[in-house]
């Protein structure tokens, strides 16, 4: 075979190897619970349908801070279908002391003040990722 067709069947091979990528979409919002900002959280983006001819589609976890969160790594969220589970944390106005093995430390004391039934597999939250979706996903959770 000539150095052409060895690079062509190269080069068509990586196209196609490429095109089985799902597009990615860039995401980001707040997150409130009654309308009150969250100091700190996560948020976790679980695909609800796998292809099974396709690319699996992990869990997604990204951190909420100061009332907000972005998911732009690798270009964003792929396409496709999510149950969106949220635990928000804010500060109580107390300090507490914690013991990092090598030294202690004072720190903010967290509570988690989201409603428990969105933060797991429960959550009826849902979000279908696609071309269409708008880049702002806002969250606004109920009182617990």
């Amino acid at each position: 075979m000539t150095r052409f067709g060895t690079g062509m069947i190269l080069s068509i091979a990586l196209a196609l190897g490429c095109s089985g990528q799902p597009k990615r979409i860039p995401l980001s919002g707040s997150v409130t619970v009654a309308g009150e900002k969250t100091d700190l959280g996560e948020i976790r983006f679980v695909p609800l349908h796998q292809d099974p001819d396709g690319p699996v589609r992990p869990t997604l976890a990204v951190v909420v801070a100061k009332g907000g969160y972005r998911v732009d790594t690798l270009g964003g969220l792929p396409e496709g279908e999510y149950r969106v589970e949220v635990e928000a944390r804010r500060k109580t106005g107390r300090k507490v002391t914690v013991n990092t093995g090598l030294e202690s430390a004072e720190v903010d004391e967290m509570i988690t003040f989201s409603p428990k039934s969105f933060a797991g597999k429960e959550s009826t939250l849902k979000l279908l990722v696609n071309d269409q979706t708008p880049n702002t996903f806002d969250i606004d959770l109920p009182s617990p």
